[in-house]
């Protein structure tokens, strides 16, 4: 019913609401509160990230580089300007982000091979342990969890970023199809909310994940595999096009 959730406050007040939307991280108090259970994989990697400009520009296009400990990707940020996600052991990025800006740079323009000739940190860097995060149901009882309270992966083909798009558009087209005059319309809204979500979040935390894994594996069959289905998709544009369609979220 309408008003059966108390939202304590950060300045001492509190709100009555009769639905609450979570979207409040990878941490959510939301989630953690209403004792949606979830289930986390935490990997030996971490993730270096910062702000760059570059000599050339990658023309809207990511731009990855893998190695064994996982891949070195440019993310355009209009113009010359990049974003850096560079996953490896976390010992590794601790080691070379202690020394200092300009032997960082050098080093990260020997890990992007020079291709984009001199870079400039425009940001200071920091270092996330990686994991993966998903939620058994996304809502109920008047709860909805979207954004990283419902869903965590390591920062592969955006797809948390697409994950979370995709929230808020069936979060949207739940609410402007509930009657807030029903007695248990939150109830019937984060439900309805939650089936929507069930099966893309399904899919694409097992794709991500296993995606990521592969990147991850030394042994030649696995990266026979991988090299194999990057071939097919640039030499098959049928298969790439589905591809991109699944990443997207295509229904």
């Amino acid at each position: 019913m309408a008003g059966s959730h108390t939202l304590a406050l950060s300045d001492g007040s509190s709100l009555e609401a009769g639905f609450v939307v979570g979207a409040d991280g990878k941490k959510s108090f939301v989630r953690g509160a209403a004792g949606f259970e979830a289930r986390e994989h935490a990997f030996a990697q971490s993730a270096l990230v910062c702000d760059l400009a570059l000599s050339r520009p990658l023309d809207g296009a990511s731009v990855e580089f893998h190695y064994p400990n996982g891949p070195f990707t440019f993310v355009p940020a209009g113009g010359n300007r990049a974003n850096l996600v560079w996953i490896d052991q976390a010992v590794t990025l601790k080691q070379a982000q202690s020394l200092g800006t300009e032997a960082l740079t050098a080093h990260l323009m020997d890990k992007s091979q020079r291709l984009f000739g001199a870079l400039q940190l425009l940001s200071p860097s920091f270092i996330f342990p990686l994991s993966t995060l998903t939620v058994e149901t996304a809502g109920g009882d008047g709860i909805a969890l979207v954004g990283e309270a419902a869903h965590a992966f390591p920062p592969i083909g955006a797809q948390g970023l697409n994950l979370g798009l995709r929230d808020v558009a069936d979060l949207s087209a739940v609410l402007e199809l509930t009657d807030t005059k029903e007695p248990d319309w939150a109830t019937s809204a984060s439900r309805d909310y939650a089936r929507r979500r069930q099966s893309d979040l399904g899919r694409t935390s097992t794709i991500v994940d296993t995606l990521f894994r592969s990147l991850l594996l030394e042994m030649l069959p696995a990266q026979a595999l991988r090299a194999g289905g990057l071939w097919a998709l640039k030499l098959l544009p049928a298969l790439r096009k589905q591809a991109f369609a699944i990443g997207m979220g295509a229904r």
